[in-house]
């Protein structure tokens, strides 16, 4: 080959690494907290074999082909997500954490889930459809639904003895 177009080829070579070193310094400043491990390692690598050679002789400017390689390697190993990307999806969770549990204390305090399993029940349930709790029963005087913890019925005032003056069916 013609020494010009060896000398187009090398000073190609130096622009194309120097290019990909620039974008994984710019990119990994954006997608890691530590912003001078990975600048200071990547052009070390990549720029340290053409300096001894330089050094210690005439350049070899197919050395700077690491530099090609630890790109690669960089493809490979960067993270998924910008930092800031990262905080976006972090506050989109919690945010989603808590309209969850904002939820669960609404439906709570409503007294409209079942206790053991935390499913939706309505109020004129006597079970729960999904585990079978026993959630309220017929009042033995007026018929009325009551919940299973009242020793009174708030309806007719009669005193709720457990066990004797009702019977469940068996479902």
């Amino acid at each position: 080959m013609p020494e010009y177009i060896m000398q187009y080829l090398n000073y190609g070579i130096l622009i194309l690494v120097v290019a990909l070193d620039v974008w994984m310094i710019e990119d990994s400043i954006r997608r890691t907290n530590n912003k001078w491990f990975f600048p200071i390692f990547a052009i070390l690598l990549t720029f340290l074999p053409f300096l001894f050679s330089m050094v210690f002789g005439k350049p070899n400017f197919y050395l700077l082909i690491s530099g090609v390689v630890i790109w690669l390697f960089y493809l490979l190993l960067r993270p998924e997500f910008t930092t800031e990307e990262t905080k976006m999806i972090q506050t989109e969770q919690k945010t989603k954490d808590l309209k969850m549990k904002f939820y669960e204390y609404e439906l709570a305090k409503s007294g409209k889930i079942c206790p053991v399993c935390g499913l939706p029940v309505e109020t004129d349930y006597m079970i729960c459809p999904n585990c079978f709790k026993e959630l309220r029963e017929k009042c033995p005087s007026c018929g009325k639904l009551i919940d299973n913890n009242w020793t009174i019925c708030p309806y007719c005032k009669k005193k709720i003895t457990k066990g004797s003056e009702y019977e469940p069916k068996n479902i």
